[in-house]
């Protein structure tokens, strides 16, 4: 399973729901329990209840119910008890969900499928005990946990409509811890990432020569009036670094300088020399016969 696996709240839910399932069969075991240690006092009402029934109210029952208490405080306090234990266990469902998740959700789920584990389990475990000795510590064994066949249908039903009603207020509990667990949860977060100039994705490698500021200067003067930026002071934030030079062009700089569209004097030239063949006076000779 992944960090984000989403179903986290089913895989811790189920697996702690059967933990909590041990806690539900002996709960089950500690309803036989408590009506075999107060077997007298369960008989001594039931005796009481068929004399009612015959002869009517000729006994007084009331006296029956001192010796009843303790037979009922073990059944239903085991019930409470193992709730308090699944509702630990919804909560650690729920937190570790959270874990595996990598946030904070997911928790009522857990607690959910822990209850529904453990409920299945207890209903089933409470059934299969009063089907095999006939007694349990609450209300329906008082009343109906007399070994006849035919009173066996009536108690399990009435012992399953008890514990199906405490079942559903305890749904609620499960995914309110299950909620809590996860919300609780200490996630770890990632290390922080040092964020500067070598991890911006578009800085240049290695850094040019531009990119390295001078240090700043301490007391430094306001430069005098007129003079932008101030040379003298590299530290100034608003002066270039390094400080411009003067720039001038190399003598064979193209374009030539603007005396060169000026008009130029024309230099003098020489005549041109006489030609051999002609003669003085520049007449060109007659041709022989003319």
């Amino acid at each position: 399973m992944s960090g984000t696996e989403p179903n986290a709240p089913r895989f811790y839910g189920t697996r702690v729901g059967l933990v909590a399932a041990v806690f539900s069969v002996a709960q089950a075991l500690l309803l036989f329990g408590s009506a075999l240690g107060g077997q007298a006092a369960i008989q001594s009402m039931q005796q009481a209840i068929s004399v009612i029934q015959a002869n009517g109210l000729v006994v007084d029952y009331t006296l029956l119910l001192g010796p009843l208490v303790p037979v009922l405080v073990v059944a239903y306090g085991s019930m409470l008890a193992a709730g308090l234990v699944t509702l630990w266990l919804a909560r650690s469902a729920g937190r570790m969900s959270a874990l595996r998740a990598g946030r904070h959700a997911g928790g009522a789920r857990a607690g959910m499928w822990v209850w529904l584990i453990s409920t299945l389990v207890w209903l089933a475990a409470s059934v299969v005990v009063v089907v095999l000795t006939h007694r349990d510590g609450t209300v329906s064994g008082v009343l109906f946990g007399t070994g006849r066949p035919n009173l066996m249908g009536y108690q399990i039903t009435f012992l399953l409509i008890q514990e199906v009603i405490a079942a559903l207020v305890a749904l609620g509990f499960n995914a309110l811890a299950g909620s809590r667990g996860a919300a609780t949860a200490a996630l770890v977060e990632p290390a922080p990432v040092a964020v500067g100039m070598g991890q911006y994705p578009f800085a240049a490698y290695p850094p040019v020569p531009w990119m390295a500021l001078p240090p700043q200067q301490q007391g430094y003067q306001a430069p005098a009036p007129g003079v932008y930026p101030p040379a003298a002071a590299p530290g100034y934030p608003g002066a270039m670094y390094p400080p411009p030079t003067a720039w001038a062009p190399p003598a064979a700089a193209y374009p030539p300088p603007p005396s060169h569209y000026l008009p130029q004097p024309v230099a003098p030239q020489a005549p041109a020399p006489a030609t051999p063949d002609a003669p003085a006076g520049g007449v060109s000779p007659q041709e022989p016969g003319a």
